[in-house]
């Protein structure tokens, strides 16, 4: 009994959506949800479009969504 109300709160949680922000996008755009406002998503999106050797440009909200470009890093 006890293991089946431990696998009822793993599910809850994982279906709560506690894992933090839900990512969307490729190596041109990503879209952070939820986020409050640019500078609260900016750090996911660096991340993100880093992964690709971009930097994340703010392009606007969405509701709770931050979207973002990932724009080529200037040589130099």
């Amino acid at each position: 009994m006890r293991g089946m109300a431990g696998a009822a709160v793993c599910l809850a949680l994982l279906l709560g959506g506690c894992g933090g922000p839900k990512l969307s996008g490729n190596e041109t755009y990503v879209t952070i949800t939820p986020a409050d406002d640019e500078a609260e998503a900016l750090p996911v999106a660096q991340k993100h479009c880093g992964t690709y050797g971009r930097i994340a440009h703010f392009k606007r909200m969405e509701g709770k969504s931050a979207l973002f470009d990932c724009d080529a890093r200037m040589p130099g």
